[in-house]
Order: C-alpha cells, then sequence, then structure tokens
C-alpha cells in the first residue's frame, strides 16, 4: 500500500462533490491512514504537488479555467469528480435556456466577474486521467477509486446501462410507461437510485461510451416518445 496526497479544487458548482469526497475518506479509517488531504481556499489558496487532484464543477469564469490548468501542471493524476466536472451538469443547461439570462439570474449585481462564453466540462481544457461521475458521486464507488490508487490498480467504471440496474432490482420501466428516461443511454453504477425513488433517470452519470444517436432515437422511438420529450 502506498499513501497519496490528495488535492480538492472547487470550480462553479454546488462542492456537494467534494462533500461526498471527504465523507468518504473522513469515514473510513483504511483509506484515511494512507491519505494527506488538502482543500484548495481551505488550507491555502496555492495550488500544490498532488499524487491525485480531485476537481468538481464545471469551468463558467475565467478564474475557473486558469485554475485548472494550474492543477494539471501539478499533479500527477487529475479526477473529474461528479456531473459538472464530467459532463457540464446543471451549469450546462444554460446552454438551452439561454446563457446571458442565466448568468443575470445567477450573479444579478456580480456580472463584472470574467465568465466564459460557454460552459466547459474538465476535459474541454485539460486531459484528465479518471472521471467518478454522478450528482452526486455514489460513496462506494469513491472508495472503490480510492483503495485502488492506494493498492496500485486498475480503476474501471461500470459499461452497462441503468436499465440493466433496474431490471436487477425488478423496478418497473419508465420507458414501458411511455415516460421519457435517460437510463436507456446512462452508465450504471448508481444502482438505479432515481427510479427506486420514483423518479426517472436524468442522466447524470453520462453516456455509455458506445451508444450512438441512432440507438438513442431507435429507444425512444420504440415506446413512443419524441426526442422533444426526452429533451424537456
Amino acid at each position: 500500500m502506498k499513501s497519496l496526497r490528495v488535492g480538492i479544487y472547487n470550480l462553479t458548482g454546488c462542492e456537494g462533490c467534494s462533500l461526498q469526497l471527504l465523507n468518504t475518506i473522513f469515514m473510513e479509517e483504511e483509506i484515511l491512514e494512507h491519505i494527506d488531504v488538502f482543500g484548495h481556499l481551505i488550507d491555502s489558496d496555492k495550488v500544490r504537488d498532488a499524487d491525485v487532484a480531485f476537481i468538481d464543477g464545471a469551468i463558467v469564469t475565467k478564474h475557473d479555467e486558469e485554475l485548472v490548468k494550474e492543477v494539471r501542471k501539478k499533479s500527477k493524476l487529475v479526477v473529474a469528480l461528479g456531473t459538472c466536472a464530467s459532463i457540464g451538469g446543471i451549469n450546462a443547461m444554460a446552454e438551452i435556456l439561454g446563457f446571458e439570462e442565466g448568468l443575470k439570474t445567477v450573479y444579478i449585481d456580480r456580472l463584472e466577474i470574467e465568465h466564459l462564453n460557454s460552459i466547459k466540462p474538465l476535459d474541454r481544457i485539460i486531459n484528465i486521467d479518471y472521471v467518478i461521475p454522478g450528482c452526486p458521486p455514489n460513496t462506494d464507488e469513491i472508495k472503490r477509486f480510492l483503495m485502488s490508487m492506494i493498492l496500485n490498480k486498475k480503476f474501471i467504471l461500470p459499461d452497462s446501462s441503468v436499465c440493466a440496474e433496474c431490471r436487477a432490482l425488478g423496478l418497473r420501466c419508465f420507458l414501458k410507461r411511455g415516460l421519457a428516461c435517460l437510463g436507456v443511454l446512462t452508465r450504471a453504477g448508481c444502482n438505479a437510485q432515481c427510479v427506486r425513488y420514483g423518479l426517472p433517470c436524468w442522466g447524470c452519470r453520462g453516456l455509455l461510451e458506445e451508444i450512438t444517436m441512432e440507438s438513442i432515437v431507435e429507444a425512444y422511438r420504440s415506446h413512443n416518445i419524441t426526442i422533444d420529450e426526452v429533451r424537456r
């Protein structure tokens, strides 16, 4: 086993993903004893050298963009933690609802903050080594990732869909009821949490790697669901 110097950095987001990470680290003694963790702006406003850097939130401001570039330079491994960091998340809704209007709604009288002209996940700006998806990420998956790093083993995300988890759990299918659900094209690993609580999957874990637009359209068309319904 090896010790890891772990850095946590927050971009534009709710920081709930970092909270999940910290809960996992400090509640698991077998992990905590092998990790030296520091938080950006909490312990220092400087970017430090790290074995593993976790970044949550999306790149929305010029400061976000500059920060991730500096983190990449000083980190052996960079992890996109959560939905916003990996695919844009809630922030990316501004691309649909209207970027300028979104800025005014969120920042009100602080529009002097230097924003970019689009919402960007990490891999649009820097190379990332791993993704731990989810809104927020699954603590079991975070633990599995950390133990893989400590034991110097390879970490791999599930390659099946949320639909597979629903079937395994015997859950009622939203698609068969004519309701839009993104579980058919979303990577598994959440144990179908939203569906278990009576809500359709909204795709927070990102697309399956092998998914194609043709297969997406066909999956919904076969259940008489339009792409406009899915988009909404």
